[in-house]
């Protein structure tokens, strides 16, 4: 995979360094990285443009001309933009093209016509903090199912916290011969964070080595100029830094760091008390009952600005100071687990391959059958098409050029097992939830007839012989039925244990009705099970991660779901097929427009 990352900036920023440790980990699996960006601090893997993506006016229509041209020759398969100038330059770069465009965004997005006019923000948008979702789906109206909330990835290392009680690894030697508790303050120096930590600065400090005489006070601001460092070194009496090479380092031999964003994250997993000061808020100490809300405003840097409370902030301080106590060592772990790189880079390439799949294919239509009888029936809910139906629409799918899928294809183009331009222009999955007789009897040989494909939803639980939810009484195919079916033309999909609404469950009872489920089937078939059907099409909140966490790789629903499929694997949007539904209904129900038009009517 080919990977444009995209930045505007003339200064070390969080978003620089999260698409460092990006790209980083996307060469150690193969992908070629390349970056375009005003200037660059850290040293990329790959080849690096320079390109001035923060301009605006004539100079942003040279460089869009200039990109587009060099997109193209330079076959990029996705672009990432990590900032709000590169989201307006590769917005108009990508127009018309079938190159996805994804964006990471770090903080609050300030409002413009144009952000409200066009979605700059490309197919897919990730966000290290909730309230960021929360603003452009209210102030922006972005499409809520492509926005999700993923975290900074942080590969450091956990610290060891030091081994001698007094907590001597965080302590330097003082003149005077005595150990000096160590603060340092960082930041960047440009916008909001670094004025607030110059305020603080200027109200505090002087109280501080009032309580703490002994006190070595460091301040850290990245993009800083050496004019600017001299003169605030001068003004304060103390160490002035700009940006430096190693401030990991640095923060694992501090007794308090006051920081925000990822400074913050890396020095508490340095082994470093933290105090939490960013541009919008004031949270403390980074401790168990606050880091829900840290989590949420990304450690105080997303929300409205808050004053500072800078007689709290002291006091903060200086009880952590007394304390001397390194942090929660269960807190730190909580951390690492949360913003591991390697989940996070993981989750990345399941986007991209997403991404990747809806600029080929935006429309997966998942049409949902039951029976298929030779002559209509009273079922009260209308789940069945007679085979005079059912074959004029494999007529429809062949005469319009559908092609048909299991969700093993789905998963073989998912994965790279398949390349993308193998991937159909017009892809249709059939799928026949409840695993009834007839299918075998009568919607078998119409589908060896035409050469479609399908999925049979089965149930897993032998006993079950015939259908108790619908009139008719049914019968469903045995076990020996279910594993004589031609594996080339009828995939098997789980339809539970004994199709039982599970949202009324525990989580450990939906687990084993997914898990057992699974595993019976693949038992009985020698094959993945990859595909899980919710009877009766009843979900809520739990089922979509617990269908994930069961080893499904896809699970669908009943008229619900994301827009755009891929969005959510198991949380599939399929289409009711009733009796009734003739060609124009068929042509309908198949068009890319619409799971979109069906959501929005009826309000979601």
């Amino acid at each position: 995979m080919r990977i444009l990352h995209a930045l505007s900036q003339t200064e070390l920023t969080g978003s620089e360094v999260y698409a460092y440790e990006l790209s980083q980990l996307q060469v150690k699996e193969g992908c070629e990285v390349f970056v375009a960006s005003d200037r660059l601090h850290k040293d990329f893997p790959g080849i690096y443009l320079q390109v001035r993506l923060s301009a605006s006016g004539p100079r942003r229509i040279t460089n869009i001309l200039f990109l587009r041209r060099w997109i193209k020759q330079n076959s990029i398969d996705l672009v990432h933009c990590h900032s709000r100038g590169a989201c307006r330059h590769f917005y108009w770069v990508l127009w018309g093209l079938k190159i996805p465009m994804i964006t990471t965004l770090h903080g609050f997005q300030h409002s413009s016509f144009s952000k409200k006019l066009f979605d700059i923000y490309g197919d897919w948008v990730t966000v290290v903090s909730r309230k960021i979702r929360d603003q452009l789906v209210r102030d922006f109206h972005v499409n809520p199912h492509k926005i999700e909330v993923l975290p900074n990835p942080v590969t450091v290392v956990a610290g060891t916290a030091p081994a001698d009680p007094q907590g001597a690894g965080h302590l330097t030697d003082h003149p005077a011969g005595r150990l000096a508790p160590r603060l340092a303050l960082a930041g960047r120096a440009s916008g909001p964070k670094g004025k607030r930590l110059l305020s603080l600065l200027r109200s505090q400090l002087a109280t501080w080595r009032k309580l703490f005489p002994n006190l070595q006070v460091e301040l850290y601001l990245s993009g800083l100029q050496e004019s600017e460092r001299q003169n605030l070194a001068n003004a304060f009496t103390i160490n002035v830094q700009g940006t430096v090479a190693d401030l990991g380092g640095i923060l694992r031999q501090c007794s308090v760091v006051v920081a925000s964003g990822r400074i913050a994250v890396e020095a508490l997993l340095q082994g470093t008390q933290v105090l939490v000061l960013g541009e919008a808020q004031y949270m403390g100490p980074i401790q168990q009952q606050n880091l829900v809300a840290c989590f949420e405003n990304n450690f105080g840097d997303v929300g409205p600005s808050e004053p500072i409370p800078f007689a709290r902030v002291t006091e903060d301080l200086a009880s952590l100071l007394r304390s001397n106590k390194p942090p929660d060592e269960a807190l730190r772990r909580q951390l690492q687990e949360h913003f591991s790189s390697a989940k996070v880079v993981r989750r990345f390439f399941e986007i991209y391959r997403a991404a990747i799949l809806l600029k080929r294919s935006p429309a997966l239509s998942i049409l949902m059958y039951h029976k298929v009888l030779p002559q209509t029936s009273n079922s009260p809910h209308r789940i069945f098409v007679t085979t005079q139906r059912f074959e004029q629409h494999l007529k429809f799918f062949k005469k319009h050029g559908f092609t048909a899928l299991h969700f093993q294809d789905l998963s073989d183009f998912w994965w790279g097992r398949r390349p993308v331009r193998e991937f159909p222009k017009k892809p249709v999955i059939l799928t026949f939830d409840d695993g009834y007789r007839n299918n075998l009897t009568f919607a078998l040989p119409l589908l060896e007839k035409y050469g479609v494909k399908a999925t049979i939803f089965a149930l897993a639980d032998n006993s079950v012989t015939h259908n108790s939810w619908d009139e008719g009484d049914e019968l469903l195919l045995t076990p020996q039925e279910i594993k004589a079916l031609p594996p080339s033309l009828i995939e098997i999909g789980s339809h539970g244990l004994r199709h039982e609404r599970l949202p009324g469950k525990s989580d450990t009872e939906i687990l084993t009705d997914l898990t057992r489920s699974k595993s019976l089937l693949e038992g009985l078939i020698g094959r993945t099970v990859r595909v899980f059907a919710y009877p009766f099409g009843d979900i809520d909140e739990r089922l979509p991660r617990l269908a994930e966490q069961s080893g499904y790789e896809f699970a669908v629903n009943t008229d619900r779901g994301p827009e755009f499929w891929a969005h959510d694997r198991w949380s599939l949007f399929r289409v009711n097929i009733f009796p009734e539904d003739g060609p124009f209904s068929l042509w309908k129900k198949t068009a890319k427009w619409y799971r979109g038009y069906y959501l929005r009517k009826r309000g979601h």
